[in-house]
């Protein structure tokens, strides 16, 4: 999902960095003023198409070769267990998917959250026999994060959320049976 486009853009300027690198974005209903935005910051590496997760993931990862190249996978929908299972299924299913991330996995959520306050995202990723890693540890914090956020524009919600910033939780492939 492209939503308001940050995560987009972050994708952008990460496939930017390295020549070769491109981005495949599904979003169900793209804004025109969204796409307008996100021209600049991604021209040349952003191929944007239209659908949705359910439907066109694997088409997705089969049309960026995750069969026999090395792939990373952004999830922003869908939210929840849903996305924790999808996301371990491709990873089973495409061999050169290395990473494949969710979007949105605070520690604690008002929203969706069990009967402790954590996020059910991140209780099912925590669960997955998966390799899992998330952006809010301290080690990452400490050395990563607030480097990389230095110019980011975002709300410190960490007194709600237990964590540091917009979180993402990743799978990580770690060899031939990883997920089995």
């Amino acid at each position: 999902g492209v939503g308001n486009g940050g995560s987009t853009r972050a994708a952008c300027a990460w496939a930017r960095a390295v020549p070769g690198r491109r981005v495949l974005a599904l979003e169900r209903a793209l804004k025109d003023s969204v796409a307008a935005d996100l021209a600049p910051a991604c021209q040349g590496v952003l191929e944007m198409r239209s659908g949705d997760a359910f439907a066109a993931l694997d088409w997705a990862l089969h049309s960026v070769g995750a069969q026999n190249h090395s792939v990373a996978l952004l999830l922003d929908g869908p939210k929840g267990r849903v996305a924790v299972r999808m996301a371990e299924d491709a990873l089973r299913r495409f061999p050169g998917l290395r990473v494949a991330a969710i979007h949105d996995v605070p520690r604690l959520d008002r929203r969706y959250r069990d009967e402790d306050g954590r996020h059910l995202t991140r209780v099912a990723m925590e669960a997955s026999p998966c390799l899992q890693v998330f952006s809010d540890e301290s080690w990452y914090v400490a050395n990563y994060a607030r480097q990389i956020d230095a110019d980011a524009e975002w709300d410190d919600d960490s007194a709600n959320t237990g964590s540091y910033g917009p979180v993402l939780g990743a799978f990580v492939r770690g060899g031939s049976d990883f997920c089995a």
